[in-house]
This record gives C-alpha cells, structure tokens and sequence, in this order.
C-alpha cells in the first residue's frame, strides 16, 4: 500500500494535422526534476487547490489546470471549451508520487515556432506522429 496521498492532474494532448498525417506535441521534462525528470510527457501538472475551490466540479478544475500548465510549459494559449475530455487515469499503488488525471484532447494548428518553452521545467520540445513516439519509446 503507498504512503503518498493521491494528487489531482491535469493533461492535455495537443495535436494538428499535417501532410504527413495527425501530430503530437511532446516535451522533454528536465532531467534533474525529481518527478520524471527527462521524460517526454504531454504538458500537464497538478490541479492546484485554488482551482479546485474555484471550480463547481472536478472536471472544469481540471480543465482550467490544463489550459494552465499548457500556458506555462509551452507558450500556447487555450480556451477550457478546447478541451475534449476522454479518459481519467489513476496511478497504481506503490512508492512515489501518486496521480488521478484527467486526459483531455486538443486540435491546435500550431507551428514549432508558436510552440515557447521556458528552459525550466521544460528542455524540449517535438511533433511527432504517434506511432514515431510510441517506436522512440521502444
């Protein structure tokens, strides 16, 4: 059983067409953060407590966390009407951080230069298609 007390997340998957078919946006954490430091992750965080105070439910919290952290980590402005929710995830039991997220989709015509990151938190950044992320993960 984990001692870590389950956190509230937020993540948006951030995705455009292209000529060479549906892209991702995917960006490279630092790699001397303590919580998956390195990892190419979608933009997202914490659901901080004054969304949750503000918000009447869980969902429009977490979508106003993911407008959020996708401002900060990338530079890209959304609405919280952009946002499609799609799944809920829960990490499972065990050391570490723990996480209940909710998952949103996105479609952002975006090029690599509206695309801003801070050099923080955030390295990198790419488009990928996702079966190019899914092969690199390999």
């Amino acid at each position: 059983m984990s001692d870590s007390p389950l956190r509230l997340a937020s993540t948006v998957v951030l995705l455009r067409d292209t000529e060479q078919g549906l892209e991702v946006l995917l960006l490279r954490r630092n790699a001397k953060l303590a919580f998956a430091g390195g990892a190419w992750v979608f933009p997202g965080g914490a659901i901080d407590t004054l969304e949750l105070a503000a918000a009447a439910t869980q969902v429009e919290a977490a979508k106003r966390a993911g407008v959020r952290e996708v401002e900060e980590e990338c530079g890209v402005l959304l609405a919280e009407e952009e946002l499609a929710h799609f799944c809920n995830w829960t990490t499972p039991e065990g050391p570490g951080r723990r996480f209940a997220t909710w998952f949103f989709a996105t479609q952002a015509q975006l090029s690599s230069t509206d695309i801003i990151i801070d050099e923080g938190e955030i390295h990198e950044f790419q488009w990928l298609r996702p079966q190019q992320a899914l092969d690199l993960h390999q």
